[in-house]
């Protein structure tokens, strides 16, 4: 087996802004998987 482990960030004043990157590089990343199966997504967003 050959693990992968991807990290993203975005910083945002507009939570609704960072959702939107975050899902669109999870499109992009689905999309560009060659076959490769993601197992597991978890987002979080820390306010400051």
């Amino acid at each position: 087996w050959q693990l992968a482990e991807l990290a993203i960030a975005c910083v945002s004043a507009d939570s609704r802004h960072t959702d939107e990157v975050l899902a669109a590089a999870l499109r992009y990343i689905e999309s560009h998987s060659d076959g490769a199966r993601i197992t597991d997504v978890s987002t979080e967003l820390v306010r400051l």
